[in-house]
């Protein structure tokens, strides 16, 4: 066969191949369809450069380095235009970082269990290094806590019906971690408790001030349930209600907490 022809077939092939492959990063899903079209492109390309000129030194080997330095130029290109996209489609340690994106900022690995329940988790973890320049615009929900009536049995049934991970805290109150996942990938942790005061589901929001969270909430018709109250080396945390009767814990970061 013409050796322009064989390049040129599987180069499309192999381009189309490679684009597919970016269904196992769900980030990029939507683009898909782009992205295998782009990446056919781009090995027809190559492979007609493979083809031509291994036809013009005579050498298949050399035809074939040739192809692969052109569509290393071409991948190159096509990632500066995209800003990076499609490095971060393309290879696994970055669609690792793209895929991740949709979660929120303060999933960070847990610090050793201090005297608070919560403080384990990952809400109220330190920040690592690099994250505090990318400080966010808007507060984001960071954990979660599931009152019930029996824990164990409440524990039983997430762990058997969505697999999460839930370990007792070994301090003085009945709370329970639960994991939802490795870290780096989409979703946040939270905490299992014995039904009391707090009888329904909340969520925590991760906000710079909680004397500025509070204010901002009473501003907009919510009520402060529980006032600012210090977690040692975590931070400080607040419960509130918004205007439906929804409550909701506001939590501030600071080691320097006591």
């Amino acid at each position: 066969m013409n050796k322009v022809l064989l390049g040129l077939l599987l180069g499309a092939v192999l381009g189309a191949v490679d684009g597919l492959t970016s269904w196992f990063t769900p980030a990029v899903r939507a683009q898909l369809a782009g992205i295998v079209i782009g990446s056919t492109v781009k090995g027809i390309i190559a492979g007609i450069a493979i083809g031509f000129f291994a036809r013009k030194v005579h050498s298949l080997a050399l035809g074939i380095l040739f192809g692969l330095a052109v569509g290393f130029v071409l991948a190159f290109i096509v990632a500066q235009l995209q800003h990076g996209y499609y490095w971060r489609s393309s290879c696994p340690a970055a669609s690792w970082e793209l895929s991740s994106a949709t979660r929120l900022n303060a999933m960070e690995p847990r610090p050793p269990a201090c005297r608070h329940p919560r403080a384990r988790s990952n809400k109220f973890s330190t920040k690592t290094a690099g994250f505090a320049h990318r400080r966010r615009t808007m507060p984001r929900i960071v954990h979660f806590e599931i009152p019930a009536d029996d824990p164990q049995r409440a524990a039983a049934f997430y762990k058997k019906a969505f697999g999460w991970k839930i370990e007792k805290w070994p301090g003085p109150m009945e709370y329970w971690m639960v994991t939802t996942g490795p870290d780096g990938t989409p979703g946040i942790n939270g905490g299992l408790m014995k039904k009391g005061d707090v009888s329904t589901t909340t969520n925590t929001i991760d906000v710079e001030s909680v004397e500025k969270a509070v204010a901002a909430v009473t501003s907009a018709g919510g009520k402060e349930i529980m006032p600012k109250t210090p977690i040692p080396t975590v931070g400080y945390f607040a419960y509130c209600k918004d205007t439906e009767g929804n409550l909701f814990g506001v939590m501030q970061r600071d080691s320097n907490a006591k």
